[in-house]
């Protein structure tokens, strides 16, 4: 529905740099995947909440699978990745960064009794990592995820010419972490930690020594 709508919009109003998007985007049918690029709709969805004990799906018995981030970007659709915060904690991009790698299964005793507990992904509502991967040919590489949290993110906010990349003219908003997370075994990701902070080219966060 909210496709059909967007395509609407684009007919009634003429094509522009409008940068639509889905909040969420975790579950559409599989003939509306390459929609997304097709009417240049921002696809903003964060990988926290994948993947419970039924991946993310609102129906235990629709096994439509979720959280297709490879395809997406097969397809040629814009990722913006983000926490959701509040609704996520902790907040941690490298705990979403490591889940989009690895699209690893948690499980809440807790939480699995309650309405909507099953939606706990990673680290939720005291979740627990299992060794089962949720649909792992939906994974995508680090790069890509880091893409989409921050230049991906820009884009969505018509701000990729002073965000989401270190290029000179732009705001140096940087963190520093504490390890390279490109070459770094994908189940140490969410290990990571910022040590320093930028906003602008000023330090505002250290926890350097």
């Amino acid at each position: 529905m909210v496709l059909d709508t967007y395509e609407e919009v684009e007919k009634a109003n003429g094509p522009r740099d409008r940068r639509l998007r889905m909040e969420h985007a975790e579950i559409f049918p599989t003939e509306d995947l390459p929609r997304f690029a097709k009417l240049s709709v921002v696809v903003s969805t964060q990988p926290s909440f994948c993947c419970s004990d039924i991946g993310s799906n609102f129906d235990p018995q629709d096994k439509t699978p979720t959280d297709r981030w490879r395809s997406l970007e097969q397809s040629g659709a814009t990722l913006a990745f983000g926490s959701d915060w509040p609704c996520t904690w902790p907040p941690d991009p490298f705990v979403g960064m490591q889940q989009v790698i690895r699209r690893t299964v948690w499980h809440s005793a807790a939480a699995s009794a309650m309405v909507g507990g099953v939606f706990d992904g990673g680290g939720q509502g005291g979740a627990i990592p299992t060794l089962s991967s949720y649909v792992p040919e939906e994974s995508i590489t680090v790069e890509q995820a880091v893409n989409a949290y921050t230049l991906g993110s820009a884009y969505a906010r018509f701000s990729e010419n002073r965000l989401g990349t270190l290029e000179t003219g732009k705001e140096a908003d940087l963190a520093v972490l504490s390890q390279d997370i490109f070459p770094a075994p994908a189940e140490d990701i969410a290990k990571t930690h910022v040590v320093m902070t930028m906003v602008g080219g000023k330090v505002v966060f250290t926890a350097m020594k």
